[in-house]
């Protein structure tokens, strides 16, 4: 482990550059210096094509009520709320159903007294005999669109607009999809139907929602609740799309990552990227350094390399609270400042008072170790043993020296600058032992 946070696992005899000479794991002591390289991203976009799905609903692929259940009840002359409430489903289910794929007039007047709604129901009642959306009537009087498709299903009133929401879908990861990828994963979740973001600016909401359009032919429905606007992308067939092409990078808080197709983007892609998740989940300190917080220790580290290998010096920490362990990271020292603003920044206003108040800082050194070049020198803080772990013994022809998690590493093969965390399999087999490990960091060498 390093002062700036960052760690490698390795075999005890594996050499890293330390004090400026080739130095076995086992023979690094606290106080050494490690290096660190910088700049390690390149231009090249190694990135998959992305994954596409069916068009529509797919509701028929989940189903657990069928039609003849429902034309059942419909017969007894139920509402839909009485059918949903007897087959143990959502109201919102049994009347899209009954009317779309049925093609029966509602029963009754609704079968659930209206109640009382937060809105003007004189105002729903002129939009929705306009031929508004729930999203567009949501949007007009500022509730959520659930709660004017709660209503309408009170009156059992069929939806205006078409009954299922088909968006575009991206082939490839552009860095205007990474910089929505980068606001998801950061203050990001899924929704019922569809994706959903929280922002805490009007300015970000505004620029998801163009982001939105632009990429799916699709804007954002939205409505503020307690304290930050909740955004949702109202479609089923673009969550699935977003779900197999993102959907492992967050499964939760706790576990989110820096998506697979990120780490392999090129410089402009994985620096928009960050600007997403910066300017969602981040802050910018004294108005001059930017600070991304998690409680996905991974994304932290993740983060971290990608910050490192678009040219930042760039450290992290941990804190423990009472709840859980939060982790941050950031850019530090003139250097990482600097190439912050020009190569990631924030989509808000928070890059322009950056960039003003980097103006009258005086010029620095990151926080810890020293700069030169593409190299970071960075005080060794601890030494540790890890253990036992399978180890593999990869190859790479040319010079002796690569780059491992951001770490000057020596082994039989690799080319300086060389990013392991790019290596793919290929045909050959690498040598494959089971050795003890020492640990200064988490990936393996």
């Amino acid at each position: 482990m390093t002062e700036a946070g960052v760690e490698l696992t390795g075999t005890p005899n594996h050499e890293l550059h330390v004090d400026g000479e080739w130095t076995r794991i086992d023979q690094i002591e606290s106080g050494d210096t490690l290096s660190l390289r910088l700049d390690w991203i390149d231009a090249t976009n190694a990135t998959p094509e992305l994954t596409t799905v069916a068009g529509g609903a797919q509701w028929s692929e989940q189903r657990t009520v069928s039609n003849d259940e429902i034309l059942e009840h419909y017969a007894e002359g139920l509402s839909d709320y009485e059918t949903a409430d007897r087959l143990d489903s959502s109201a919102s289910t049994i009347q899209r159903r009954r009317s779309l794929e049925l093609g029966l007039d509602p029963n009754g007047t609704g079968g659930r007294p209206g109640g009382h709604v937060s809105f003007d129901t004189a105002e729903f009642d002129r939009l929705y005999d306009d031929g508004r959306s729930d999203g567009e009537i949501a949007s007009e009087i500022g509730v959520s669109t659930r709660s004017v498709a709660r209503h309408r299903e009170n009156q059992s009133l069929d939806a205006n607009g078409d009954a299922v929401k088909v968006v575009d879908q991206p082939t490839e990861l552009t860095p205007e999809l990474a910089e929505l990828v980068g606001m998801w994963v950061g203050d990001g979740s899924k929704h019922e139907d569809g994706i959903r973001f929280h922002l805490d600016r009007e300015e970000t909401l505004e620029y998801a929602d163009r982001l939105c359009r632009d990429l799916f032919d699709v804007g954002l429905d939205w409505r503020w609740d307690e304290g930050c606007y909740e955004a949702v992308l109202h479609s089923h067939e673009g969550k699935r799309w977003w779900l197999a092409n993102f959907g492992d990078a967050k499964p939760d808080a706790t576990t989110a990552s820096v998506p697979e197709s990120v780490r392999r983007a090129d410089r402009e892609t994985i620096g928009a990227f960050l600007r997403g998740l910066f300017s969602t989940d981040g802050s910018l300190q004294k108005d001059a350094y930017p600070r991304l917080w998690s409680s996905s220790e991974e994304l932290i580290e993740g983060v971290q390399q990608l910050l490192l290998g678009l040219g930042m010096p760039a450290a992290r920490w941990e804190y423990d609270t009472d709840e859980r362990d939060y982790y941050n990271v950031g850019p530090t020292g003139e250097r990482g400042l600097e190439r912050f603003l020009d190569r990631v920044g924030f989509v808000d206003s928070r890059g322009e008072t950056m960039a003003e108040t980097f103006d009258g800082i005086d010029s620095e050194g990151p926080n810890v170790g020293t700069v030169d070049g593409s190299t970071w020198r960075v005080p060794v803080e601890s030494v540790e043993a890890a253990g036992t772990d399978t180890v593999y013994d990869v190859t790479v022809a040319g010079d002796h020296e690569y780059v491992a998690s951001s770490v000057v590493s020596h082994n039989s093969g690799g080319g300086m600058g060389y990013a392991f965390w790019r290596l793919r399999p290929c045909a050959s087999r690498p040598r494959r032992a089971s050795l003890p490990l020492t640990d200064s960091g988490r990936s393996r060498t």
